[in-house]
């Protein structure tokens, strides 16, 4: 099972890059990364960062760790012809497939105990630029031996 950071990191980067937006298994997201850019080269972008964690002794051989991280994911509404409302809609249903990926794969593989969805918000940006994004937390719980 996976029990550092980097590892749950790279598993949640590796589900968000095998997401497909359609038969032709092209991709969902342009760019799926660990590092806050400011500009992307294509869109949607998804970025996942650690935010951090808490745990408790679970019982006397075992501590539950719950590691925190967010998925910022970013749609530009002008540079690629895509206007306010389909930068909307796009970034719903890119919502959904983030949602529904970790629905029907709550244990990352049987990586981790359980996956938590716990909040994700909306939001609109017009700076330099026009975009959408949303923000998820998503709780990763593991199970780590005191031995």
């Amino acid at each position: 099972m996976a029990k550092t950071i980097q590892t749950i990191q790279a598993l949640i980067l590796a589900k968000l890059s095998a997401l497909e937006v359609d038969i032709a298994h092209n991709p969902l997201f342009k760019i799926v990364t660990d590092k806050c850019i400011g500009t992307f080269t294509g869109y949607p972008a998804a970025v996942v960062t650690p935010t951090g964690g808490n745990g408790k002794v679970e019982d006397t051989a075992v501590n539950e760790r719950v590691l925190s991280f967010n998925i910022l994911l970013y749609q530009e509404q002008s540079e690629q012809a895509t206007d306010k409302t389909d930068a909307t809609l796009k970034m719903t249903e890119i919502c959904d497939a983030v949602m529904k990926a970790f629905d029907i794969d709550p244990t990352l593989g049987r990586e981790v105990a359980k996956v938590e969805v716990v909040d994700f918000a909306f939001d609109f940006k017009a700076q330099t630029g026009t975009w959408n994004f949303a923000t998820f937390k998503i709780n990763a719980v593991i199970l780590v031996s005191h031995y």
